[in-house]
């Protein structure tokens, strides 16, 4: 088996540059991983570590492995595929995507050929500012119900980033009209959230306690 940890971009171009690789090895059986409720569980690792103890379904070929978010591994989770590392079954190809290295256990990155794909650019066009000002209206005339259901919208930590990227552009233009020190708040709660982003907060969390900070028009 080799391991690959794919770092940087988007959770998008991390998961493309998987499937690029697979297709290039002409692999079809890939057995792909999201965490749930923002985490792996160790039981998830335990049905993955039963499923790579039988051989492949075409062995010559192989398989390929695709844990998304490995970062978001619980302790337990990261011990028992620790072993599946240390002790790793023939000819599959994993593949641990995150969004940075530093927030991968040690232990599991030391096992791994990194392949960093660089910053992601948020290109932030015409269309992204008008829509990102229509929210941030949108959000400050909605009660507390309303505004949460927007956090079923975003899915990813990227998608939390562009959120967050959209609405300090949408902010700094409302600022310029009206100098209204609760903007002024809203922009400084939306620039510490775009921080927390780029660590292991909780994405749900991290948004939805922004959410609760936006001003009432």
């Amino acid at each position: 088996m080799h391991a690959y940890l794919v770092t940087g971009k988007t959770h998008n171009d991390r998961v493309e540059w998987s499937n690029h690789l697979f297709e290039k090895q002409e692999i079809k059986e890939v057995i792909h991983m999201k965490p749930e409720k923002q985490v792996h569980s160790i039981s998830t690792i335990r049905q993955l570590n039963r499923q790579l103890s039988f051989s492949p379904q075409n062995p010559q070929k192989g398989r390929g492995i695709v844990i998304e978010d490995v970062n978001l591994l619980t302790t337990e989770a990261a011990n028992a595929f620790l072993k599946t590392l240390e002790d790793p079954p023939g000819n599959t190809i994993v593949v641990l995507a995150a969004p940075d290295r530093e927030l991968v256990l040690e232990t599991i990155s030391s096992r791994t050929t990194h392949i960093n794909l660089g910053a992601p650019s948020y290109a932030i066009t015409k269309e992204d500012e008008s829509e990102g000002e229509k929210i941030l209206k949108q959000l400050m005339s909605s009660g507390i119900g309303e505004r949460m259901t927007l956090l079923d919208k975003i899915g990813t930590r990227e998608d939390a980033i562009e959120f967050c990227i959209s609405q300090t552009f949408a902010a700094r233009e409302a600022l310029l009209k009206d100098p209204n020190p609760k903007l002024v708040a809203l922009l400084e709660q939306i620039d510490r959230t775009c921080e927390d982003l780029g660590g292991n907060v909780n994405v749900k969390i991290a948004i939805g306690d922004l959410l609760l900070n936006y001003p009432t028009s």
